[in-house]
């Protein structure tokens, strides 16, 4: 990307710089996402086995957690309604 803006440097070094990047930021990413989804889960454990139910398709375990997942289900299709209006509505200039 940076040889799209910056075209002082030949492609070859640009393309190594990306790819020597990813070697570090590709482990950085994956660590700190699990380190966050553990302090979440400690944090609201409910809240955060619905959010995980809904990223991977799968049914939670626990009985409590199915029952509350429709309700969940309907309260995200709602926020992602009113986002969408409010987007819609901002951008109209």
């Amino acid at each position: 990307m940076r040889w799209l803006f910056d075209r002082q440097e030949p492609l070859v070094e640009a393309v190594l710089g990306s790819a020597l990047n990813a070697v570090w930021i590709g482990p950085a990413i994956y660590l700190s996402r699990r380190a966050a989804g553990e302090q979440a889960a400690r944090r609201d454990p409910e809240g955060y086995a619905l959010r995980e139910a809904l990223r991977t398709g799968t049914v939670p375990e626990e009985e409590a957690t199915r029952a509350a997942l429709p309700g969940y289900l309907v309260g995200q299709r709602r926020a992602t309604w009113a986002a969408l209006l409010f987007i819609l509505g901002t951008a109209s200039d």
